[in-house]
């Protein structure tokens, strides 16, 4: 049975004018008003057999630290607030949606671990599908989005148990390949800058972190973990703290989780009179477009963030165009090591009182968990450029 917006109405006991105001965004209604036409209209089907497939827009949303940005985003200064992750992957989706006459609408989303109110274009349905960018929004506010039964694509990032597509990176492998080459320099004592806790992009790369380690007979130690927002200015705070602890309990590697807060982490070991990488070396993630460039050149994980973008954009698009809409279609792309100049051997073999303890005299409750195979992407040499920027 075909519902109306007269139908509406007639059970809200408002007029037409109003509801069918509130299902286009305009008018004055109250936001008591709107939430009920929206409630009634979502659970009606209304907006399933009315709206979706229409409007040629598709709504970006996507996380940022809460100092990034003024509240206001436009496709012009989404530069300024978007991160060498998210303005590559917005590169690969536009290059797909421009083939089917599709444009985009953004929205940025402080980071919080609580849900808030969804946006407009959520609510009000103005949109014919979503993709939510970044390992930083939590599970339950994208449980939610998802609940408002909009074709959604996630990038970067997975919600397990939600029922909705994703595309991202290999985090665990490759923060595996990071700490195994450090492994394999020498490096016992190596220090972790994490992103933003209880997200699966951390997680993941605490795993692959954690599980190196477990291999190669450490325990992981927590006085040697800390995390960022994916600032610069994060990544030099956390490097600090790591650095200077006291000479027999500093790490003599860095593995980061974000190429922007290595940035950092290298500016706090200069401040501290330590050299890269005679005596700290550094491992980033995600290969941006600066990281050949730096001083030293960032030895990092190269993540194919456009084409991460390009997956996801062409995933959305076979959900609205194609009717394709197979929950929870989990895609992971591999990484890559790319070694440059900020890893080295340590400068001097680590003492017993400086190594990590073994993983054998672990109490049961600190054991580690199995280890995996190790990942299969290989080493890029040297001075290479990603075939993806």
């Amino acid at each position: 049975m075909t519902v109306t917006v007269r139908d509406i109405a007639r059970q809200l006991g408002i007029s037409p004018t109003t509801v069918s105001n509130v299902l286009r965004g305009k008018g004055r209604a109250s936001k008591e008003t709107a939430r009920k036409v929206l409630e009634v209209a979502r659970k009606s089907g209304y907006l399933a057999q009315e709206r979706i497939g229409h409007s040629r827009l598709l709504g970006l949303l996507f996380c940022v630290p809460p100092d990034r940005h003024d509240g206001h985003v436009t496709q012009s200064s989404l530069p300024e607030v978007a991160s060498h992750y998210t303005s590559e992957a917005v590169s690969g989706i536009q290059n797909v949606i421009s083939k089917y006459d599709y444009e985009m609408l953004f929205h940025i989303v402080e980071y919080t671990e609580s849900v808030e109110e969804l946006p407009d274009m959520v609510e009000q349905r103005t949109i014919d599908g979503l993709l939510v960018i970044g390992g930083s929004i939590s599970d339950d506010y994208i449980r939610e989005l998802r609940s408002r039964e909009i074709p959604m694509v996630l990038v970067f990032t997975h919600v397990e148990n939600a029922r909705v597509n994703s595309v991202l990176a290999d985090n665990a492998g490759g923060a595996y390949q990071a700490v195994d080459h450090l492994l394999s320099l020498g490096h016992r004592r190596i220090g972790f800058i994490n992103g933003w806790a209880k997200t699966h992009t951390s997680e993941q790369k605490m795993a692959g972190y954690h599980r190196a380690l477990h291999n190669a007979g450490l325990q992981l130690d927590p006085e040697l973990v800390q995390t960022g927002n994916f600032t610069v200015e994060s990544g030099y705070q956390a490097g600090e703290v790591l650095l200077s602890l006291p000479p027999s309990k500093r790490p003599t590697a860095l593995f980061v989780a974000d190429d922007s807060m290595a940035i950092g982490a290298i500016r706090a070991a200069k401040a501290l009179g330590l050299q890269v990488p005679e005596d700290i070396s550094v491992v980033g993630f995600g290969d941006g477009h600066f990281s050949a460039h730096l001083d030293p050149p960032l030895t990092t994980i190269r993540v194919p963030k456009r084409i991460i973008g390009e997956l996801a954009g062409q995933r959305l698009m076979d959900m609205i165009i194609h009717k394709q809409d197979v929950p929870e279609l989990y895609t992971v792309v591999a990484t890559e090591l790319v070694i440059r100049q900020s890893t080295a051997p340590p400068a001097s073999p680590a003492s017993p009182a400086a190594s990590a303890s073994p993983a054998a005299s672990a109490s049961p409750a600190a054991a580690a968990p199995p280890a995996p195979a190790a990942p299969s992407g290989k080493p890029v040499p040297d001075g290479s450029t990603s075939g993806t920027e």
